[in-house]
């Protein structure tokens, strides 16, 4: 038969025997419940007789078989279950998700009865435990999760390897019999074996797997905390064929028994929900189940994907190409020197300069600004899905931009050497006299290096917050702090002879104020006049996207039907479809 379309009361069904339509008046429905695990429907066909149809898992269907009517014989019955079991296990193996389906024929007597304390109490208790259902189909499409399926998953989602141990949980059917496998895995889990052919430290990993009924038994107080001590010695525990009530209480079960843990929960229909709502951090897929888990989530999985992983990708790539820019433009600095110097051996900036350079005052202001850096808004990257190729194409890292960085790093060096020499090398003095010296060039460059670099790294994060400003603000003045420290008499006998006082010779120059300010000046106007040119002739379509969504809300807009003067910027960030 084929489905072909239905009213409120009425199904119809194309008959490929008879080529005919049939039409099947429903009568009641018993819609699908966690206990219970299947739906019923009683309708009556074109000729009159009535029939009770129910599908559901395996588990809830089989076990309310009955001899079939044709033959009251158990032995055929038994053949006809073994017959289903054996294609439910094909499926299964195949990685298909199964369902049964079973029928029943009705007479009017029993129906009638049946009908009027349906009506009077709107819903069925234990009654229909006492119907006799006639194996009809299978139908390998959805829902309950036979075993083997659930094991092929594990496969698939490298949850389980060719050398996984598998420890079958469904086979027992009593508590006592339950704990007492328990302790014996205890015991077996604690001596690990190493896997045959393989190094002495692979070990055989581990694999639980239980369905409903055994979950049940394993929940219960005498055998819970046992249950949980298994769980955490495998690799995997796999549930399958569970209610949404059993999946809250697993993800509750380890919050209470492992508070150290963060627990996540990932769910695509309402049967999910209670077990989103039980962990730490609910993920909803929004599908063909519907948007319940979704509105009950802490994240849709397109936020986490689009808006989140898009973040957290542009971050890492800013990351590591600024680090590589701030390493460099140090080093580059004292080659300039070794270069003027004729590799000569002798060092550019003080030690314990060179030392804190990444401890103190760089690395910090680095990792706040791009942990927190949002390249673009929530809005623009789900609007324009478009964005999201910015990773996929590597227009956030690849060689270019490398190649990039380390002439930049180059270039900025260059600034940080030549300048603080071309203005205090020779010989300059103060009003007292003294000199300002090699070492009172050498910190002046140091110091241009760290507020050009620091300044290179405010141009490049697009998100500003109290934090980051506060965080580069104390490294700046921590940079500044430690010069003055290392240029006291005490500390400069212990730690830095040459630097003795070169500090408070700087501080009284105006030539150290200016050679720090055209340093950074001559690095931060170049920075910027390339941003401009890039944007205005070569802009990207994050740059774009940036731009709509600061012009008053024209991310909206632009994703419907852009107005013709920005036909090029909706060629750049259109949607994708």
């Amino acid at each position: 038969i084929v489905f072909k379309g239905r009213s409120a009361s009425s199904v119809v069904v194309w008959n490929r025997l008879t080529q005919t339509d049939e039409t099947y008046r429903v009568l009641n429905v018993l819609e699908f419940h966690s206990a219970r695990r299947r739906m019923s429907i009683v309708v009556r066909g074109p000729d009159g007789r009535l029939r009770l149809f129910a599908k559901g898992a395996d588990a809830a269907i089989l076990k309310r078989l009955a001899p079939s009517s044709s033959s009251h014989d158990p032995d055929a019955t038994s053949s006809s279950v073994a017959w289903v079991t054996h294609h439910l296990t094909a499926y299964s193996e195949k990685g298909l998700r199964t369902l049964c389906v079973a029928v029943r024929d009705l007479d009017d007597s029993t129906y009638n009865a049946w009908s009027d304390s349906f009506r009077a109490a709107n819903m069925i208790h234990d009654h229909d435990k006492r119907d006799a259902h006639v194996a009809a189909a299978r139908n390998a499409i959805e829902r309950d999760l036979q075993e083997e399926t659930a094991i092929n998953v594990g496969h698939a989602c490298h949850l389980l390897s060719p050398t996984s141990r598998v420890h079958r949980l469904s086979r027992f059917k009593t508590e006592g019999d339950m704990y007492e496998y328990f302790v014996e895995l205890i015991e077996l889990l604690d001596q690990p074996r190493a896997t045959k052919g393989a190094p002495a430290d692979k070990l055989v990993q581990d694999v639980m797997v239980l369905d409903g009924e055994a979950l049940a038994l394993a929940m219960l107080p005498s055998t819970r905390q046992t249950f949980v001590s298994v769980a955490l010695r495998c690799r995997a525990c796999i549930c399958c064929r569970v209610s949404p009530k059993q999946k809250a209480q697993v993800v509750q079960l380890v919050r209470e028994h492992v508070s150290s843990m963060v627990t996540l929960a990932i769910g695509d229909g309402a049967n999910d929900v209670s077990m989103i709502q039980a962990a730490h951090l609910g993920i909803g897929i929004c599908g063909h189940e519907g948007t319940a888990a979704v509105r009950a989530s802490d994240y849709s999985i397109a936020q986490l994907l689009f808006v989140h992983g898009a973040w957290a990708y542009h971050r890492v790539c800013k990351f590591i190409l600024f680090y590589f820019y701030k390493n460099m433009v140090v080093v580059f600095t004292e080659y300039w020197f070794a270069w003027s110097s004729g590799f000569s051996g002798q060092i550019f900036f003080p030690d314990m300069l060179s030392l804190a350079y990444n401890a103190l005052f760089t690395s910090y202001p680095c990792v706040a600004g791009f942990s927190l850096d949002q390249h673009t808004s929530t809005t623009a990257v789900l609007t324009f899905p478009k964005l999201y190729q910015i990773g996929q194409l590597r227009q956030s890292y690849n060689e270019y931009l490398f190649v990039v960085h380390i002439a930049l790093a180059m270039y900025h060096s260059a600034l940080c050497y030549f300048i603080p020499q071309w203005l205090l090398a020779h010989d300059v003095a103060g009003s007292d006299g003294v000199v300002v010296g090699q070492w009172g060039v050498s910190i002046a460059s140091f110091a241009s290096v760290v507020l050009v670099v620091t300044v290179r790294m405010l141009t490049q994060v697009k998100c500003f917050n109290y934090v980051v400003v506060a965080i580069t603000v104390f490294s700046v003045l921590v940079d500044y702090g430690a010069m003055l420290i290392l240029s006291t008499p005490a500390m400069a006998r212990v730690l830095q002879p040459h630097a003795h006082s070169v500090m408070f010779v700087l501080l009284v120059q105006p030539r150290f104020y200016l050679s720090v300010a055209v340093t950074t000046t001559m690095s931060f106007v170049t920075d910027l006049a390339g941003q401009y040119i890039q944007r205005q002739c070569f802009p990207t379509p994050q740059d774009i996207a940036n731009e709509l969504h600061h012009d008053g809300g024209a991310v909206t807009a632009a994703s419907t039907n852009l107005p013709s003067t920005t036909t090029t910027l909706h060629n750049i960030v259109q949607p994708m479809h």
